[in-house]
């Protein structure tokens, strides 16, 4: 969420930067109308996209550089781990999200109040036609005329005289036939869901105010001056609902300078728009995915994290002797874990104090998954591939796969011919493809929270036993 507000708020400041310096002041009211909703849906919906920039694409990096050695197809203990204790509590980003939608509540609730005071004014009130339009009065306290989706309303009619009356109802009438009202109901929309950032509140009133412009233009013909000193007198009314046009919008300064500007448009400076847009769209993607593994001490750089490894662990494991029957006990070396995950602990799946994160797509793990999807692309692996592996799988909150590692074992003269780089190379990006693909899992859950955690051991989608040749003495 924070890259999405980053991103769009970036696109947003970009776009507003550009329009306050060269278009704000120009009469050009249909293509600046254009502009603010195509800036204000570009910084909404672009970082959404899956945009990305062009660039190396799926590096193997050091996935396959090295002879790694294998991953056996069993599932090693789980090791004693640091891991934090579970905790029950509300978290920060509950807090935030709560008040994230109390604040959605309100603006909905201020929305829903508008639409009953339209709909309520327009039953109670008196319907009528004046000069050839559809009107509304109530006859109740004074406030400004304003417009909604073809209905025009007006307190009292008999306070105008028949010059201002025209003056209001083609005003209002510009807006309805321009369908301005559409724009307030997106910008209402916007300003819902966005209510904290202060960029769609300035778009939104950036917007209301080309409305006037236009309509201002429009509705006072060839009697700018009486225009501009009507619309001063209707500024001491009572204002009127956010999500209808009134016709006192302020401020009544810059609508009385853009009513007696003259109309140069300067239609070449709207050629920068184009570009602008474009930018929006670079702002908005990702770097190809570089799956390059940056280790730097205990913490390895991945995808946008950073995930933290433990010190080297060990564990016994029994082992049985095919000869003899005998059971020995085998200590073996298990390597360092991911115990962290930028600043959120990653527990074991194994860990018995949580609820394990699980994959099920159409009744298979994700072993089988992986395996079955590698074979079909895959089905004759040279015998000099000893292993394919992916190890220390981490899986966030939301159930992604956020880490893994392809080990891929290998007889040594395999990496010394451009042949057999090429086929880990090409086995390494399909796996790749594979895992980032695979379907989400249901997350892990600690102390009534989603969890990340990691999945201990590894898996093949590629063995092959080691042989023992005998030995003539």
């Amino acid at each position: 969420m924070q890259t999405y507000l980053l991103k769009a708020t970036l696109i947003w400041t970009l776009l507003l930067v550009l329009y306050e310096l060269l278009y704000r002041n120009r009469p050009a009211f249909t293509l600046n109308r254009l502009y603010l909703l195509s800036a204000l849906l570009a910084g909404a919906l672009f970082p959404l996209l899956p945009l990305t920039l062009p660039g190396a694409g799926s590096g193997t990096g050091n996935l396959a550089g090295n002879l790694l050695r294998p991953v056996y197809p069993y599932v090693l203990p789980a090791v004693a781990a640091p891991q934090a204790r579970v905790q029950a509590g509300i978290s920060w980003q509950a807090v935030v999200f709560g008040i994230y939608i109390a604040g959605v509540l309100a603006m909905a609730v201020v929305s829903l109040r508008g639409l009953v005071y339209i709909l309520r004014t327009a039953i109670y009130g008196s319907f009528k036609q004046m000069e050839g339009f559809r009107i509304f009065h109530s006859n109740r306290r004074p406030h400004a005329p304003f417009s909604f989706m073809g209905w025009i309303f007006i307190a009292t009619p008999e306070q105008y005289s028949r010059q201002e009356l025209l003056f209001v109802l083609r005003h209002e009438d510009v807006h309805n036939r321009r369908k301005h009202w559409l724009d307030v109901l997106l910008m209402q929309l916007g300003c819902t869901l966005f209510w904290f950032h202060p960029l769609v509140w300035r778009y939104r009133h950036l917007l209301r105010l080309v409305h006037e412009y236009e309509a201002d233009r429009l509705a006072s013909g060839d009697t700018a001056y009486d225009y501009g000193h009507f619309l001063l007198q209707q500024t001491l009314l009572q204002g009127t609902p956010a999500i209808a046009h009134s016709f006192h919008f302020s401020p009544i300064k810059n609508r009385i300078a853009m009513l007696t500007q003259q109309r140069k448009t300067q239609a070449w400076k709207y050629s920068f728009w184009i570009p602008a847009i474009c930018a929006g769209l670079l702002l908005a993607a990702k770097p190809a995915d570089n799956n390059e593994r940056v280790r730097v001490g205990d913490k390895t750089h991945f995808r946008g994290h950073d995930f933290y490894w433990t010190p080297e662990a060990f564990d016994s494991v029994l082992v049985e002797d095919p000869t003899t029957k005998e059971m020995t006990t085998v200590r073996v070396n298990l390597g360092p874990m991911i115990h962290k995950m930028d600043q959120d602990i990653v527990y074991n799946n194994d860990d018995a104090a949580i609820v394990k994160a699980r994959f099920n797509k159409d009744g298979k793990e994700l072993f089988s998954y992986a395996e079955n999807a590698f074979r079909k692309q895959f089905s004759d692996i040279p015998d000099s591939i000893r292993s394919i592996a992916v190890t220390n799988i981490v899986i966030d909150a939301e159930g992604k796969i956020r880490y893994y590692d392809i080990q891929i074992s290998a007889d040594g003269p395999l990496y010394e011919n451009v042949r057999g780089k090429s086929l880990i190379a090409d086995y390494t990006r399909a796996l790749e493809k594979i895992i980032d693909g695979s379907p989400s899992w249901q997350p892990a859950t600690a102390g009534g929270k989603h969890v990340k955690v990691r999945i201990p051991g590894g898996f093949n989608v590629y063995f092959k036993p080691f042989g023992v040749s005998p030995v003539n003495r």
